[in-house]
């Protein structure tokens, strides 16, 4: 952690602290993540790697007068569309892999269904490749059946679908969507005389991670077949989508000869989906519990009632693939901006380091092409649009920034087609598409929110400022580096780093929800002397279809960026609650522990407080914090990572 400053930003402050207590509060190496889910890897220079202005063309200089031109501005903006903008010559070899992946899945013969102790002992004896089982792994005496059926149809969906992909870095991802069938979107007779229409689900699959576990066989199938397909020699692994751990999907690099589609500078990745009437939208609404399992030593009668929003949301995501590339392609023919619109955002984004993934903070292209489509829906008083079709791409872009920085959706959620629905979300963001029954922004986290708020704020800013270069400031200036964005940084290793049985009761997985109680923790810690705490986790690695351990021993750690304000920083008492005050103190020492202590100050209150030393050679006053209520609330035995 840097020593706190008085400036508002230190870049690469020194290193302070020995580590040994195994909280980094330096940046000494780079974080090494594989980040499938966005459109290209972002960039830790302060200068992005997207294409840059040549000397003298479109120069963003102020006009005489002093205000920012306009005109040149717009070129800029043109320019950018035309130079992130995948090239369509370089795209044909992709395009041939996605013919071949698709000639490839449509041969898979039908499985018929199996207990699950034995298709997966058929899988794991006659082929390579392991069925990706989502923890907790279904249990050996299962009641329900894996089983493979031809899809129910196979199409190229997300960003490339839509033509608003950019590729700047290296890979632009192309999303290859195969939809599990499910005979409840056809009529009985028919169902008995379409034998490849064969539903791989129950009615009750939603529950109890039957859907994921069925979805996890299905995955590895499609695994086998393309490894097992005559001259082919596409790469495959398996990596979590979005960093999700419900979703493995498959990850294919460039092979050999016809094969390869390196030129294209891509990757394709097979996403699995499920039928949009698979579920009822009434079953996993954000409100709803489907995780109902047995309470310690009890028996099945003893369920709990807490909501799984996310565990709903993920599930509900699969049910809506295709319904969303119709949304977002029917906003693209109301709005000739739209498509537009959505690059600029994706641009945007990237050059805040965000993305899709929850390591990236659950906001990304997708999200952004959602949310401006729902408001040129709805989202306004007396569910109007909350924007116009008629806007240009710019104005639609700094509509929604406008909107993410002055709308609260954690306080006051926003409905789009829905009408008395329960959808509040404790600390969590919540737009809620009601046609489609999910908030698109189950992926953020209250940390990632705020961070979010607060770059639209700062670009917003930076907009109203009449000599400022605007272009430079929303699509060209990186801020990538964290240790450009946060005056101090911690490192915690998280190989030691467990979460609570209660914590992950929504099926978020360890990382994340080891996030959420660190950030508690700190948010309550830290107070006032930070204005904004964010948490970034590793991305989930890839591995090999052959490899049964999913999860290797990660050497990675946790990142937490920390926003500071200067005037209460150092400060080394702080005063808590009146000793009369008995239900806060008692909070204030459960908390401190043995830190607290009830003290008389001058002007003759009784308090409980805290002392912290400002002649500590080893860790200034922000760090003995830190230190102290991780080692308190964490994990007391934590050694160096």
């Amino acid at each position: 952690m840097a020593p706190p400053a008085h400036k508002k930003r230190k870049l690469f402050p020194p290193p302070v602290g020995n580590g040994d207590n195994g909280i980094s509060y330096n940046m000494d190496s780079e974080e090494s993540s594989v980040e499938y889910s966005k459109v290209a890897k972002g960039t830790t220079s302060t200068r992005s790697s997207l294409p840059t202005r040549k000397q003298g063309k479109h120069c963003s200089t102020p006009a005489p007068n002093g205000a920012y031109n306009l005109s040149m501005f717009q070129l800029q903006v043109d320019e950018l569309l035309s130079e992130v903008r995948p090239h369509d010559g370089r795209m044909i070899k992709a395009e041939n892999a996605l013919r071949k992946l698709k000639s490839i899945i449509e041969r898979i013969p039908n499985r018929e269904p199996k207990a699950v102790l034995q298709a997966k002992r058929e899988q794991h004896d006659s082929h390579t490749a392991r069925i990706p089982f989502p923890n907790p792994r279904p249990e050996k005496d299962a009641k329900y059946m894996l089983a493979y059926s031809k899809p129910a149809n196979i199409n190229v969906v997300g960003s490339y679908a839509r033509k608003t992909a950019i590729q700047v870095g290296d890979q632009l991802g192309i999303d290859l969507a195969v939809t599990m069938p499910s005979v409840r979107l056809i009529p009985r007779v028919f169902a008995q005389m379409l034998t490849h229409t064969k539903s791989v689900f129950q009615e009750k699959d939603y529950l109890n991670y039957r859907y994921f576990h069925k979805r996890a066989y299905y995955l590895a199938c499609i695994a086998t077949a393309i490894e097992e397909a005559e001259k082919c020699t596409f790469v495959i692994n398996y990596v979590y989508q979005n960093d999700n751990h419900l979703q493995p999907i498959i990850a294919v690099s460039p092979g050999d000869g016809e094969d390869d589609f390196s030129r294209s500078k891509c990757q394709i990745r097979i996403i699995l989906a499920a039928e949009g009437a698979t579920f009822p939208l009434s079953k996993t609404l954000p409100n709803k519990n489907c995780i109902r399992l047995k309470a310690e030593g009890g028996t099945s009668n003893d369920r709990t009632t807490m909501p799984t929003p996310f565990y709903n949301a993920s599930l509900r995501s699969e049910c809506s693939s295709l319904a969303y590339l119709k949304h977002l392609h029917g906003a693209s023919l109301q709005s000739d901006s739209f498509a537009d619109a959505c690059v600029l955002g994706s641009v945007w984004l990237r050059q805040r380091s965000r993305g899709t993934g929850l390591a990236s903070g659950g906001f990304g292209a997708f999200e952004w092409a959602c949310m401006t489509a729902l408001l040129l829906q709805g989202g306004g008083p007396k569910g109007k649009p909350m924007l116009s079709k008629g806007y240009s791409s710019y104005k639609l872009f700094q509509a929604t920034l406008q909107f993410l920085s002055m709308t609260d959706l954690v306080a006051k959620p926003v409905l789009v087609e829905a009408d008395a629905v329960d959808v509040s979300a404790p600390e969590h963001p919540v737009l809620f598409d009601g046609a489609r029954g999910m908030n698109i922004l189950f992926k953020m986290t209250p940390w990632s929110y705020a961070m979010l708020k607060h770059d639209a704020s700062g670009t917003l800013k930076l907009q109203n400022d009449p000599l400022s270069d605007h272009f430079d400031a929303c699509f060209v200036a990186s801020l990538n580096d964290p240790k450009q964005r946060f005056g101090s940084i911690v490192l915690l290793p998280l190989r030691q780093l467990r979460a609570s049985a209660t914590q992950t009761a929504d099926a978020i997985g360890d990382d994340m929800a080891f996030c959420r109680q660190a950030y508690q923790v700190l948010k309550t810690g830290l107070g006032d002397r930070v204005s904004l705490i964010h948490m970034k986790p590793p991305g989930k690695p890839a591995w090999s279809p052959a490899s049964s351990k999913q999860h290797p021993e990660s050497t990675s750690r946790i990142q937490i960026g920390l926003l500071l304000n200067p005037e209460q920083v150092n400060r080394t008492v702080d005063r808590g609650p009146s000793a009369e005050d008995k239900e806060e103190a008692a909070a204030f020492h459960r908390f401190w522990g043995e830190k607290a202590e009830l003290r008389r100050f001058k002007d003759g209150s009784i308090q409980e407080s805290l002392i912290w030393s400002q002649n500590d050679p080893r860790e200034n006053v922000l760090e003995q914090i830190v230190t102290y209520i991780i080692r308190r609330h964490i994990r007391e035995d934590i050694t160096g990572a």
